[in-house]
């Protein structure tokens, strides 16, 4: 996959915040906004060629960096009220650390004890 492919798959996460702030935050979306959000994807359908001739899985990492960044924002903003900055900080880095962690055991089907 090439970098500008990567970056314009994760573009997508103004659509994940927008939906997720529905379901988390209870935030109202209008007709244009779904609208908006439907014209979006099949836009990045069609960046992941719509006849799936060279898809693999790995095509579908930007799309899901992008969920879990609109997540952590939505969150952040829900939570903004009562945790201070740095404890936002504190939570979302070591969040990444540990999914990392889990995903390079996952995609290289390694265990602890091969080091």
């Amino acid at each position: 996959m090439s970098l500008p492919q990567a970056v314009t798959l994760f573009f997508v996460s103004p659509f994940f915040v927008t939906i997720s702030s529905k379901f988390i935050i209870g935030e109202k979306i209008g007709p244009y906004r779904w609208s908006a959000i439907f014209i979006g994807f099949l836009g990045v359908y069609l960046v992941l060629d719509p006849d799936f001739s060279n898809f693999n899985f790995y095509s579908l990492f930007p799309i899901f960096c992008a969920f879990f960044y609109a997540l952590t924002v939505v969150i952040q903003k829900k939570t903004s009220d009562r945790d201070s900055l740095f404890t936002q900080i504190i939570h979302t880095y070591f969040s990444a650390i540990i999914f990392s962690i889990i995903i390079y055991f996952i995609i290289n089907n390694l265990s602890f004890s091969d080091y």
